[in-house]
């Protein structure tokens, strides 16, 4: 009786070592209450062991594999941050792992070594139950390292379709597996040859998920690319033609004045002509030069940007010096700052209270880095995935491109981007190291 339930603790606390190992790879939930957080995370602990605890009472080759499944997918869930179908696919994965190495330990071979009728160690039935038990966290770890490393899970978003049906039948197949083992494994002849073939078969399973997803990830990343080049091409010559148009309405603008000027001071006392003329002044006002960032194309970028601020009732607070730093491309200050800018303001524009609409943008050299914060109000918590907000839009695979396009552009310059939200205000910062010519300037 003792020896049946040490057996099942030591079970049960195996499988659930290996379940909490693989889920630090993911992050965990955060709450400002820390007697929730622990509570939730007591809540998660408890209901994989629970299911896992399950398997130990008869279970066959079928209901085992669903139990686990089930503990590891509660434990995800109640434990774990990140989107719902991503960490129940996970789950699965780990489950089809861990399943593998049950499976390992029903061949003829190591069956035999573990009902002691094939001895490791000679004339030591002690010894030969503790090799057996290193042997089954050796394996167990050696396939649940291959998917809990070899796959990149934060960035699978798509061909679910794909993913569950391959799931569903690599999960079938080690079921099989098992009830072919458990019911024809014990015979005597070719038992090694059994043995060899289903292991290299299970190992077979476990390299080809990982190179599937890989497969996935390297295509998905060709084809955010792709997106990327094209979005920031069509941003960049877009952006261009705005520039020039608005550099022609400021020249036309100082001609308009002059000649507003000369009118109305031959208009005399005419008190109607002199509201007339007033009332154009006003509206061209709109189009002076409002910023000098000593850069033309980031002059003609904030100018669009701040006249759709305007036009969206959003106070805009521009500090920006650029006029010494001249190692980033245009099409780059167009990319960072017209996708940072647009995030800000459509941000902004959710906000009910027209007077709590603000974006604040700065600059700063830090130790040979060049610093960019951009912030804005914001009222609602964003939802981050991967370091990025997640998008609203229904098509995420056509939008949500813009801060991503910034960070790599950052990352292109060995830099970073960061996303921090602190009391009623999110803040995109941009940190770029210097070159040493552009960083001798500022000494």
């Amino acid at each position: 009786m003792i020896g049946a339930l040490a057996s099942a603790v030591w079970k049960i606390a195996d499988d659930m070592v290996f379940g909490l190992w693989f889920g630090m790879k993911f992050k965990s939930k955060e709450y400002e209450n820390q007697w929730r957080k622990r509570l939730n995370r007591t809540a998660g602990v408890l209901m994989m062991g629970l299911f896992f605890w399950l398997t130990s009472f008869h279970a066959n080759v079928f209901t085992s594999f669903f139990f686990r499944l089930a503990g590891m997918t509660f434990y995800m869930e109640i434990c774990k941050d990140g989107v719902r179908s991503r960490k129940f696919y996970a789950s699965v994965i780990f489950t089809l792992a861990y399943y593998a190495h049950t499976i390992v330990f029903v061949t003829p071979v190591l069956a035999g070594v573990r009902r002691g009728e094939i001895p490791l160690i000679a004339g030591s039935l002690y010894l030969n139950k503790i090799c057996v038990q290193l042997l089954i966290c050796l394996a167990a770890f050696i396939l649940i390292w291959i998917v809990r490393n070899g796959i990149d899970y934060t960035k699978i978003k798509n061909r679910w379709e794909f993913r569950y049906g391959m799931c569903a039948g690599l999960a079938i197949l080690e079921i099989y597996m098992k009830y072919t083992l458990n019911e024809f494994g014990k015979k005597k002849d070719q038992i090694v040859e059994l043995t060899i073939f289903a292991m290299i078969i299970l190992m077979l399973i476990m390299i080809m998920l990982v190179f599937v997803e890989q497969y996935f990830a390297n295509e998905d990343r060709e084809e955010e690319r792709h997106r990327m080049e094209l979005l920031q091409s069509y941003q960049y010559e877009s952006m261009k033609e705005r520039v020039a148009a608005a550099q022609d309405v400021r020249c036309m603008y100082h001609d308009l004045k002059n000649h507003l000027l000369s009118i109305s001071s031959m208009a005399g006392n005419g008190h109607w002509v002199q509201e007339y003329l007033t009332d154009m002044k006003r509206q061209l006002e709109g189009y002076e030069t409002t910023v000098d960032t000593g850069n033309s194309m980031l002059d003609g970028i904030m100018s669009i940007k701040m006249k759709a601020a305007r036009l969206n009732q959003i106070k805009m607070s521009v500090y920006l010096d650029f006029s010494r730093i001249t190692f980033l491309r245009d099409i780059d200050i167009c990319t960072i700052f017209g996708n940072a800018i647009d995030n800000a303001i459509e941000a902004s524009m959710k906000v009910q209270d027209e007077e709590k609409r603000y974006i604040q943008i700065k600059n700063g050299v830090f130790a040979n880095n060049l610093v960019i914060k951009i912030a804005n109000y914001s009222e609602e918590e964003v939802e981050m995935d991967d370091g990025l907000p997640m998008t609203t839009k229904e098509d995420s695979r056509l939008h949500g491109l813009g801060l991503l396009s910034v960070k790599k552009t950052a990352a292109e310059y060995k830099g970073m981007m960061t996303v921090e939200q602190e009391k009623d205000q999110f803040v995109l910062k941009i940190l770029i190291p210097m070159p040493a010519g552009d960083a001798l300037k500022f000494h």
